[in-house]
């Protein structure tokens, strides 16, 4: 790390931009205490609402896609 650079940093975002929003939706799932009827709601409004974006990676959803979606 002579030049400052931090290579696990590096490995980190470069992961973080390639994960879509299934991958994401999984990851905030796995990643609390929920119970099983909360997961099962938060799955199938995110597959009403934005089912179409699922296989999307999160780089390529923008602030505007959004905005269309819910306007």
């Amino acid at each position: 790390m002579a030049s400052d650079i931090d290579p696990n940093a590096q490995r980190s975002e470069a992961r973080a931009k390639t994960i879509t929003l299934a991958q994401a939706l999984e990851a905030y799932l796995s990643g609390r205490t929920l119970k099983p009827q909360t997961v099962k709601s938060h799955r199938n409004l995110i597959a009403a609402n934005f089912g179409d974006w699922l296989k999307l990676e999160l780089r390529h959803i923008t602030p505007a896609m959004v905005v269309q979606r819910f306007d």
